[in-house]
């Protein structure tokens, strides 16, 4: 069976990095990455969180940090493509936590950032 094992420390519970234990990989197999999005505005006050102003929420500040923490854990990953929901969250903690593989960076190595609907969390909101 395979098992999920913290592949690093996190910055925080709302940002973690889980990783597919490497005794499980052959030579063909790759490696999925899960990363939870960064706080978001939803995540300050459950009461709220349902409010259209949340529908699509931002990360707060703490998020940013949270992102900024977790790029530094990220910068060594062999990473072929990022997958997210649309969601700005997503969208903004994928961007911030693999700024090295992202638009014009210094390291020339970019890959495809994938917003995808099916990723796409829908409980929230029902």
């Amino acid at each position: 069976p395979m098992m999920l094992s913290t592949a690093a420390a996190y910055a925080s519970p709302a940002v973690s990095l889980f990783s597919v234990n490497s005794a499980y990989q052959s030579s063909t197999s790759k490696i999925l990455h899960l990363i939870r999005h960064a706080e978001g505005t939803h995540n300050l006050n459950e009461e709220q969180s349902k409010l259209p102003l949340h529908f699509d929420a931002k990360l707060t500040e703490t998020g940013v940090k949270q992102c900024n923490e977790l790029a530094k854990q990220t910068k060594d990953l062999d990473v072929e493509a990022i997958v997210v929901s649309p969601l700005t969250r997503t969208l903004d903690t994928a961007i911030l936590s693999f700024p090295h593989l992202y638009g014009d960076n210094k390291n020339k190595k970019t890959v495809p950032f994938i917003a995808h609907e099916e990723w796409r969390e829908t409980v929230n909101f029902l």
